[in-house]
């Protein structure tokens, strides 16, 4: 018991202290905004992250008499932040007609001051009440632009007006062109109500953003199809009771409602859509049509020669992103560029109106200093001009390329002209079967006599072992190339079983793996020259053209996957592999060792 009221204490201690760091909001709204005399509409003043606010003294216009206050308070806690707030609804009933404004008014926290806006209510006469004789129901259609330009974002928004009549909450939207305007999906937006030549009605509100794809002028003239509900009260008199067991049956077969499809045919609005100005325009625009904001990023900017830099684009605003393209990037001979792809945004929290691009450069030499100044332009439908956003340039640190494996060969000028390696750390090698086979077929041809043969094929096996062992030592160059052939036999097990298993990223992964391993030490490669350059001016001259293609199209696809998202198929990991062992195999059989 002690525990739980410990417990409970400090929860009170926490809420406290997050109510006190928060900083309070208030906002003011009146519902319903049109109302007939002798309604009542609420005004409500919410009070946000204040734990005990004042009650406010609300200015009541002269055409309402306040009724009461209702105090209510809620607390809300989500992903560890306390949201609480309280609200406090004033009933006012209507007394006369007209139109008032209610408030504005100053709310007072403390020191906090907060000046409220005044909402505007309209007030009917009864003859204006909703009523079965005077069932009506109207469409409407308001667009935030009557002119725009072409890809231009506006707000197209189709209103069901109704009254003295029961409708079904299926509502369908036809009549609006099926070419040149593009429209996002409708949303139905909270209901209201509206007076309209002096009449009360209730009023739901479908809105898209919309744009137009070609200049001219568009004729829009939207039907609503909705079903009017008859017969119900008009059978039981209205009576609570019957209108209840009329609500249990509805839309089953004991339903004795009927329903009766209306079409309302909303009055044509002319859209007149401008093309883009071509005076001016730079050279960067890639069809951006709205104010946006552009940032980039690039890292890592201090590597080796042969290691990926991403080069992060996000486009921002209130524009047409879905067609949006980033500026495309000429970097020169210095980079070997890949083609950018679209990312979804990182984060939960990411704007919903967002773009983010991504390109991977690889730098060749470590002549680089910079990456350029990038620019990104798009048109300014508000003030009808082109505007440009540059960012950068950005200096970049590159480093030669360097491998702990690699070998800096050069003669000691001793009279045997032995070679040695500065500064090489190399791994335990062992013969290959191939050669073991070869000392055993020359000892054999000592006799027949293993009693004689024994102890010399010995001696000649330590021989061979001490030879091996300081031409590993002294001869880094051919150690590498021993190296390079147990090497392809791992790499193409590997290869073997990620293909079996279907598994894409490892496969690739070990690819690229092999690729630099086996080609590096196979030609005494430095880290960054294992590239089809290279590889193939260590291969010499007669190069087979299918070997050469099959190298280049190899490279090619392991920097697709890693840098460009590709999703090869299977056939196409089984061919590369196919193509990976036939060029291992060119080399071995090929190359001399």
């Amino acid at each position: 018991m002690r525990t739980i009221w410990i417990q409970r204490a400090w929860l009170g201690v926490w809420l406290s202290a997050t109510a006190w760091c928060a900083e309070p909001s208030v906002e003011f709204d009146v519902q319903p905004r049109a109302a007939v005399v002798g309604e009542t509409v609420t005004a409500i003043l919410t009070v946000r992250e204040q734990p005990n606010p004042p009650v406010p003294d609300l200015p009541v216009p002269e055409g309402f008499r306040l009724i009461g206050m209702q105090p209510q308070q809620t607390v809300n806690i989500v992903n560890g932040v306390l949201q609480q707030a309280v609200s406090f609804r004033f009933l006012l009933r209507a007394e006369r007609e007209g139109r008032y404004t209610i408030g504005p008014f100053r709310y007072k926290i403390g020191s906090k001051s907060f000046d409220l806006p005044g909402v505007q209510v309209d007030i009917v006469a009864a003859s204006g009440a909703a009523t079965p004789t005077a069932a009506h129901a109207i469409a409407r259609l308001r667009i935030s632009k009557p002119t725009v330009y072409v890809h231009e974002q506006f707000q197209l928004a189709v209103d069901l007006l109704y009254r003295g009549v029961e409708l079904d909450r299926q509502v369908e939207l036809a009549g609006l062109p099926e070419s040149g305007l593009k429209l996002d999906g409708f949303m139905e937006l909270p209901a209201r109500r509206e007076v309209v030549d002096g009449q009360v009605y209730e009023v739901r509100t479908f809105q898209s953003t919309a744009r137009a794809l070609a200049s001219g002028e568009i004729t829009l003239e939207p039907i609503l199809r909705v079903r009017a509900i008859v017969g119900r009260r008009g059978r039981r008199g209205g009576d609570p009771w019957n209108e209840l067991f009329e609500n249990f049956f509805r839309d089953t077969p004991w339903d004795q409602t009927e329903r009766r499809v209306v079409e309302l045919r909303a009055a044509p609005v002319v859209l007149t859509v401008r093309p883009l100005p071509t005076e001016g325009r730079p050279e960067s625009f890639s069809g951006a049509v709205g104010a946006c904001t552009w940032d980039v990023d690039v890292h890592p900017t201090e590597v080796t020669v042969g290691e990926p830099i991403t080069i992060t684009m996000v486009i921002r605003g209130d524009a047409n992103l879905d067609v949006v393209q980033p500026p495309k990037l000429d970097l020169g001979p210095a980079f070997r560029t890949y083609d950018i792809r679209s990312v979804p945004p990182s984060g939960s929290s990411a704007p919903a109106r967002e773009r983010v691009f991504e390109q991977v450069v690889i730098p060749r030499d470590q002549t680089v200093r910079e990456i350029p100044a990038l620019s990104f332009s798009y048109f300014d439908p508000e003030q009808g001009v082109y505007r440009t956003l540059t960012r950068g340039p950005f200096p970049l640190v590159i480093q030669p390329a360097t491998n702990t494996a690699s070998v800096v060969v050069r003669s000691t000028g001793t009279s045997q002209g032995m070679v040695v390696a500065e500064g090489v750390e190399l791994r335990h090698l062992k013969a290959t079967p191939s050669q073991f086979r070869r000392a055993a077929q020359r000892t054999s041809e000592l006799g027949r006599n293993w009693v004689h043969v024994v102890p010399v094929l010995a001696a000649g096996l330590v021989g061979l072992w001490a030879r091996r062992r300081d031409r590993r030592l002294h001869d880094p160059v051919w150690a590498r190339r021993v190296r390079a052939t147990k090497e392809a036999r791992n790499i193409l097990q590997q290869l073997e079983r990620s293909l079996k298993r279907g598994e894409v990223g490892p496969f690739y992964e070990t690819l690229w793996k092999g690729w630099t391993e086996y080609f590096g030490d196979r030609f005494n490669l430095a880290e960054g020259e294992a590239d089809p350059s290279h590889i193939l001016a260590a291969m010499g001259p007669n190069v087979d053209d299918h070997v050469r293609q099959q190298l280049e199209e190899l490279y090619r696809a392991c920097l697709d996957v890693r840098f460009a998202g590709a999703q090869p198929s299977p056939e196409q990991m089984s061919a590369q592999l196919d193509a990976f062992r036939s060029v291992v195999r060119w080399c071995e059989q090929r190359l001399e060792r």
